[in-house]
């Protein structure tokens, strides 16, 4: 809810409840506004909440040969980061995934160098 909705909306509680108190109706919107107003910790905020269990698949087969030859083809373009080639086991299909990322950054990089080089890459968590 955005601010000036939430204002407003505290502003008609408010009014509400002066008229059933029997109380004269007093409309201060700016000291409404004082009163509900919300400070966030910026400190809460900065916190790293990355997921470092995010992988990427880069594409699937139905061949291990066509997954590992786009595994050993890739492992050049992303030595820092690991590739694996993932065996599904109840649809039998294979998947190459990259894995190992510390920061969201890098994991939105690879994707546009993925998307780049013609694949349809998935952002995964286990």
């Amino acid at each position: 809810m955005n601010l000036f909705k939430r204002a407003t909306l505290l502003l008609l509680v408010s009014l509400i409840t002066t008229v059933t108190n029997g109380q004269e109706m007093r409309y201060d919107f700016h000291q409404l506004l004082l009163e509900s107003e919300v400070v966030i910790d910026e400190d809460s905020t900065n916190q790293n909440t990355f997921d470092p269990s995010i992988e990427v698949q880069v594409a699937s087969f139905k061949e291990r040969v066509a997954a590992d030859f786009v595994q050993h083809n890739l492992s050049e373009d992303f030595a820092s980061l690991a590739l694996k080639v993932k065996v599904i086991p109840a649809r039998s299909y294979f998947t190459v995934r990259i894995y190992g990322f510390n920061e969201s950054r890098t994991v939105a990089h690879v994707i546009d160098q993925l998307v780049k080089a013609g694949f349809s890459p998935l952002k995964i968590r286990p």
